[in-house]
């Protein structure tokens, strides 16, 4: 399992950011209440697999870089030994990722389109095209999937405590994808769930990789929250 991988991906990283919902313009507060950008603040997560395997993944808001023509907040992603970053930046009508920089690579790379992770305000319907990328199952292969604000209301208990008033979000995507040694290809399936707290960022994730192959295998991992910012 590469928790920094997953989280980098997990979090709807849309590589096309196609919103079918007019939202009205929210403030400067609006925007950071959902994912705050502020440099310093830190996040703890626990990751455990299906078998009930465990990792801690830190998440730290470092400062600013220009990155494909915006000016964005760096995040380092630390799980482990392994190291990775992401380059987020707050819009009007929108949170999103500019670049990546997974383990080992010298330099980001960037986003174009941006990878859209939460419309905002955060309105209960609206939809975007959306990909993924599956880290199980043909792990770096690109599902387009399709993401959903669900609920603005929800109630999330995890580690760090009990939160209201959470948006959650749904992505579910499918792609045919081809294995050695096998003639057919096979339909892999991945759905994602995220839950973000007002005041604080991202909770929660639940993210499932299945196919129409039962002997091919599954993969399930829980992203909690341990310790905010």
């Amino acid at each position: 399992m590469n928790p920094s991988a997953l989280l980098l991906r997990a979090a709807s990283v849309a590589v096309l950011a196609a919103a079918f919902l007019s939202l009205s313009l929210p403030t400067k507060q609006q925007r950071a209440d959902y994912f705050p950008l502020a440099p310093g603040l830190t996040w703890e997560y626990e990751v455990t697999d299906a078998r009930g395997g465990g990792a801690l993944m830190r998440v730290v808001n470092e400062g600013e870089r220009v990155i494909g023509g915006y000016r964005a907040t760096v995040q380092r992603m630390e799980a482990g030994p392994s190291v990775g970053y992401r380059f987020a930046v707050a819009e009007r009508d929108r949170v999103a990722l500019v670049g990546e920089q997974g383990p080992g690579e010298a330099e980001p790379r960037t986003l174009d389109p941006p990878g859209i992770l939460l419309r905002l305000p955060p309105v209960k319907g609206a939809t975007w095209e959306s990909e993924v990328m599956t880290t199980a199952i043909a792990p770096g292969t690109a599902v387009k999937a399709a993401t959903a604000v669900e609920s603005v209301d929800d109630k999330v208990i995890v580690p760090a405590g009990t939160f209201e008033s959470c948006v959650r979000l749904v992505s579910n995507g499918r792609a045919e994808v081809r294995l050695p040694g096998r003639d057919e290809p096979v339909e892999v399936i991945v759905g994602t769930r995220l839950w973000y707290a007002p005041g604080v960022g991202l909770v929660k994730i639940f993210r499932r990789e299945t196919s129409n192959r039962p002997e091919v295998g599954s993969a399930q991992f829980t992203f909690q929250l341990m310790a905010r910012p």
